[in-house]
Parts: C-alpha cells; structure tokens; sequence
C-alpha cells in the first residue's frame, strides 16, 4: 500500500471514531435528560415532599394571622360621626329672623304679632324666609317709628326682599319731633332689601331722624315710579 493510500485511511478511521464518539455523547445526553425529566414518583418521595410542606405550613399559618390581626382594626375602624349643630331656621325662636313673630295677611301684608320694647331692634324676614312675596306698607313702617324703635333691619338671606306697598312714601321713616328724647327716632336702619319700585313718593322719606348713622346701601333701589324727593333726610 503506498503512502497516500495509508494516509486516507487512516483519516477515514479517525473521521468514524470522532462521528461515533458524538452519537455516544448525544445518546448520553439523552438519556440523561429522560432521566432528569421522568422522575420516579415513589412513597418515600411523595413522604418527603409532605415533610417539607409540613414544615413550611406554620409559618404561612403566621403571617396570615399577622396579615389578619394587621388588616382587621383597618376594617373595624369607623370615621367618628360628627353631629354639627343646626343651623336655626328663620322659624327657630332663637333667630333673629324669625318668621314666626310675624303675622302675614291674605294680600301678604306683615305686621308684627307682638310689640316689642321702644328703643329695641326690628329684625324683617324677608320673602326668602317667609318663602314667597311680603309686603310692609307705609303705614305700618311710620307705626313702627311712633313705638320708639331705633333699628330696623331687613334680613339679606338668599338675596330675598321686601316689598314696599306701592304708592306715596312720604315721611314713612320721619322721626317723631318733641324734646331731646330720642324716642321715635331711628338710629339705624338697613333697607337695602327693601323694594321701593313701586312707590310714588319719597318727600321727607328720612326726615327728623338727628341720630340717623346709616340707611343701608340704597343705591340699588329702584326709584323710577317716585316723582318726588324733596326734603328725603329733612
């Protein structure tokens, strides 16, 4: 056999020695692999992996009543119930606006149902409180000045007014002349809630009245049907 010869077989050899050693090692493998995979699932093994569940069991058991002790007072707990007081009602008898003192007439006219003492506060409701149109004609308002009361007030809730009985105005709120005492002479007076649109006369509205301090803001009164304001502060 020549040297070439030789040589091609001997690399023949090896070639199939190195091809049979790899199928060798895939088969390993292999079955390493299926025996890695497919495990016996015998009694002690199945004993064994209840040992450790058991094992672990109390402690999961722990944290889970900690869990709970911990969330329970949370699900418990309860904002406080808070009972803000009341606000009065203009029916309240502790309000100042209170509808109640007052007697309303079938055409809406207010008139008060007691007397209060001279030289006290008149507190008006007004058409919000009472809940629809009230009327103080002029009157009853010159009465109110003869009984000796120095503040009137009408109540500005809810934008709510007061509607002057239409016609002449004059010397309405005109105090009383007679000597120093100030009796039957207004001191203060809010009347910004008090409608005058339809009243036709406002001669001497305000007059006699030395002490008078404020009249409320009238500048939003409408004026248009009165045709007279002479002499209005006197």
């Amino acid at each position: 056999m020549g040297v070439n010869q030789q040589a091609s077989a001997d690399t023949t050899t090896n070639q199939n020695s190195t091809v049979g050693q790899n199928l060798q090692e895939t088969n390993d493998q292999q079955d390493l692999q299926a025996k890695q995979v497919v495990l016996p699932n015998t009694p002690a093994d199945q004993q064994e992996q209840a040992n450790q569940e058991n094992e672990t069991a109390p402690a999961n058991t722990q944290v889970a009543t900690t869990a709970e002790r911990k969330a329970a007072p949370q699900s418990e707990v309860q904002a406080p119930v808070t009972n803000s007081p009341a606000t009065p009602t203009v029916n309240d008898e502790n309000s100042q606006f209170n509808t109640a003192d007052w007697n309303v007439a079938a055409d809406n006219t207010i008139t008060l149902k007691n007397q209060p003492d001279a030289g006290s506060t008149v507190y008006v409701p007004n058409s919000v409180d009472f809940g629809h149109e009230v009327i103080l004609t002029r009157n009853y308002v010159h009465q109110l000045t003869d009984w000796g009361f120095h503040s009137l007030i009408i109540d500005h809730n809810g934008n709510g007014t007061i509607k002057a009985k239409a016609g002449d105005w004059a010397g309405a709120l005109a105090g009383n002349t007679g000597g120093p005492d100030p009796a039957g002479q207004w001191v203060t007076l809010d009347l910004e809630q008090l409608d005058m649109s339809d009243v036709t006369s406002m001669y001497n509205l305000f007059k006699n009245n030395p002490n008078l301090v404020t009249v409320g803001d009238i500048i939003h009164w409408n004026v248009g049907q009165s045709t007279s304001f002479a002499g209005l502060f006197g």
